[in-house]
């Protein structure tokens, strides 16, 4: 079938895209690793906030357009990293949590950038900045342990950022993630 603005909006063929592209990605890592082969539900456009996306539940959810932000949807490393979360409730704790939310966030975020092979995550955010961002990891390197704040976006950034500049360490992003898929 082909997909067009007869029968599909921008925000659900860049999330179906953008879900099946981390999907591929994570295949290519785990080939026999099938817990997450299924269609994830992806929900685009929800009118319950703004400026924000989350995973739950075996479920990928983006917020509209508002609040000053782009439609999440729209966006696909905000897809990958969503999905990193997936990946991380199915892959590393079989539906439990990480350690802690430091390493969902930055996990998560690995999954994006190992995707994107690109230090920012979420570019064109605001609606009025396309230079805005969700984060980037190749201006400001955070230090453990003297970054850490307890917020678990920012705490995960020093996780992320380590794995970033490993990879510029090395010039080789399969050699980088197959560090961290080894974990």
């Amino acid at each position: 079938m082909f997909f067009d603005n007869t029968n599909s909006s921008i925000s659900e063929r860049t999330a179906f895209y953008a879900v099946n592209n981390i999907h591929t990605h994570f295949k290519n890592q785990f080939p026999t690793f099938t817990a997450l082969d299924f269609s994830m539900e992806t929900n685009v456009d929800l009118g319950t906030g703004d400026c924000n996306a989350f995973y739950s539940g075996g479920t990928i959810n983006f917020y509209e357009e508002g609040g000053g932000c782009q439609a999440t949807a729209k966006i696909p490393d905000v897809a990958y990293h969503e999905y990193g979360h997936a990946i991380n409730d199915y892959r590393y704790n079989s539906g439990g949590s990480l350690w802690n939310g430091a390493c969902g966030e930055g996990f998560a975020d690995i999954w994006a950038l190992s995707l994107t092979q690109y230090p920012v995550l979420g570019e064109g955010w605001y609606l009025n900045d396309p230079n805005s961002n969700v984060r980037e990891y190749d201006s400001v390197i955070k230090v453990y342990p003297q970054d850490l704040t307890g917020e678990v976006h920012a705490d995960g950034e020093i996780i992320c950022g380590a794995f970033w500049h490993t990879y510029e360490n090395l010039g080789n992003m399969q050699q980088a993630l197959d560090l961290f898929t080894d974990l």
